[in-house]
């Protein structure tokens, strides 16, 4: 792996009794990953379920070990997203990943990413409305298979499909659906796994004992 210089996290304040923790998960999230492609290598395809995995461990990571972030000076948090932005950034300009947003042409940066996929996953999508509601929904090939995992964080839109009746929608639609604001962001398996392990490795490199403060490394 290409070192990548993180040299403002050196004073990062992690909080070392709490957050040290939940470092400390994100490294053991990883291992995950890796040991399950191991014991998944040579199956059948149609008996895996890497999709399943990564959602849970994105899930848990998005839910638990972000809360890293908050105890981070702005230009720390800066010097996390920028690791983490080196390492995912390729996925919002990558032809196999579909973002669409109301209102249209909205400008998606890491940030909005991981929190838009956050919301989402907090959702699972029962059924498809006009505009979409949020949550989460895979998306299966012409043979079946899950090929990619489509994400909508939807604020104005209930489970029902309709408008919410809070006063921040009614402001932004002026009471037309048509109007309601959503991000849409889809991505493929490849994707999905890249965003998945960089959160991981980015968030463990405090539990990590060969981590110089300098250069993100492997566990």
């Amino acid at each position: 792996m290409e070192a990548i210089s993180v040299r403002n996290l050196s004073n990062v304040d992690y909080r070392r009794a709490d957050n040290l923790i939940l470092s400390d998960f994100a490294l053991r999230s990883w291992h995950v990953l890796h040991q399950y492609d191991k014991a998944a290598s040579g199956k059948d395809p149609a008996d895996t379920y890497e999709v399943t995995l990564n959602l849970c461990v994105l899930q848990a990571l998005l839910t638990n070990c972000w809360e890293l972030k908050k105890y981070l000076s702005r230009s720390r948090g800066r010097a996390l997203i920028g690791a983490l932005e080196s390492l995912v950034g390729d996925i919002l300009d990558s032809d196999a990943s579909e973002i669409e947003t109301n209102p249209p042409g909205r400008a998606l940066d890491v940030i909005g990413l991981i929190e838009h996929v956050r919301n989402a996953l907090s959702h699972p999508r029962m059924r498809e409305t006009v505009p979409p509601t949020t949550g989460y929904a895979t998306v299966a090939d012409d043979f079946g298979a899950i090929s990619a995992v489509r994400f909508t964080d939807s604020p104005d839109v209930n489970s029902r499909g309709t408008l919410r009746a809070w006063p921040e929608t009614i402001s932004a639609t002026g009471g037309d659906i048509a109007k309601a604001r959503f991000v849409t962001v889809g991505l493929s398996i490849a994707s999905l796994r890249v965003l998945t392990e960089s959160l991981a490795l980015v968030l463990a490199q405090p539990a990590l004992g060969n981590w110089d403060r300098a250069e993100l490394v492997q566990p």
